[in-house]
């Protein structure tokens, strides 16, 4: 017997998010392929943890690129090794739901559709539902009713701005900084003031703990590296002031353009944000230091509850669960030449 599947997916920079109905589970892998002279060595998490520790002729691919599907065969082999997880037989069709960047052009979309209906997987129907609408369900934002409310997802590679009214998305606004961008500040900074080379990874590492700069500056967490002299391999004690200054030059940047952004805001829809808070979701708003900073320089209060990168397919799962809000979804073919 063949069961019909419903995946909620949401292709991040960096990660894949999917959500299964059937056993209701949800799970995060990296949205990485490791390559050598054309021939696949890892996907996902094995991918990226094999990544600075392999020579310089393995390189680490992203199939998604600015938030749209830049190489739809890569993303489909990851996909279809996720999938092969949650399902036996692959002739039995399935229904994808998938979340997508405001705004773009019926191709991008179309190549929704022939991601899930290529070479491994076929035989299935597709939705597609704008990532800030999904996000405001999983926030519990009253969509149809909101006089105002701003969704601001700091991703990987970029953060999306989202104001929501009255059931659409009347503005937005696409920033070219996310959590990539704070990670090659911390490594400048580290090889300004340790005189040390350190990899992408590390420099995430080292994010990750940047809040207890806060409160202490003088810790220091011990990392490896190469010298920035002399090559040599190293370990150093690098101050978490030193991080904290990659990351605080960052957000400030950040918070430029975020206020830019809301001094183009009609003043009856931001007087309501102001009193509803604003909603953070994306990897980054683990970072404590960057919620503290927007709550102080936008004198908001932040709604936060903590869904993270899983914002967006929790919304998926909750429209695949609720057919009020089907509406929401909209169903995608591929055209026939």
């Amino acid at each position: 017997m063949f069961f019909n599947d419903i995946y909620g997916i949401d292709l991040g920079n960096d990660n894949i998010k999917i959500y299964n109905n059937t056993k209701k589970s949800y799970l995060m892998e990296k949205n990485k392929v490791a390559i050598e002279a054309n021939k696949i060595l890892a996907t996902g998490n094995y991918a990226y943890e094999i990544w600075e520790k392999t020579p310089s002729n393995i390189n680490l691919i992203s199939p998604v690129e600015n938030l749209l599907i830049g190489n739809i065969e890569l993303e489909e082999i990851i996909l279809y090794k996720k999938i092969k997880e949650y399902k036996k037989f692959f002739n039995a069709s399935s229904t994808f739901y998938f979340v997508i960047p405001m705004g773009i052009s019926i191709a991008e979309r179309r190549g929704y559709h022939k991601l899930v209906n290529g070479h491994w997987l076929k035989n299935n129907k597709v939705y597609l539902v704008d990532a800030p609408l999904a996000e405001a369900v999983a926030l519990n934002i009253d969509i149809n009713n909101s006089l105002g409310s701003l969704i601001i997802n700091i991703g990987a590679n970029a953060t999306k701005l989202s104001i929501i009214y009255k059931g659409k998305v009347i503005i937005r606004k696409l920033i070219n900084i996310g959590g990539n961008a704070i990670d090659i500040a911390i490594q400048n900074e580290v090889r300004q003031k340790a005189q040390m080379v350190i990899g992408q990874k590390t420099a995430n590492i080292l994010k990750t703990g940047v809040s207890k700069a806060r409160f202490n500056k003088k810790a220091s967490k011990v990392v490896f590296g190469v010298d920035a002299f002399t090559g040599i391999p190293k370990k150093e004690n690098v101050l978490l002031e030193v991080v904290y200054e990659g990351v605080s030059r960052q957000i400030e940047e950040l918070m430029k353009e975020i206020k830019q952004f809301m001094g183009r805001i009609p003043p009856q829809i931001a007087c309501n944000i102001n009193n509803e808070g604003i909603y953070l979701t994306g990897g980054c708003c683990k970072i404590h230091l960057l919620q503290e900073y927007i709550r102080k320089e936008l004198n908001c209060k932040i709604n936060n509850k903590e869904l993270y990168e899983f914002a967006a397919v929790k919304g998926l799962g909750k429209i695949i669960a609720n057919k009020e809000l089907s509406y929401l979804a909209n169903q995608i073919s591929q055209r026939k030449f």
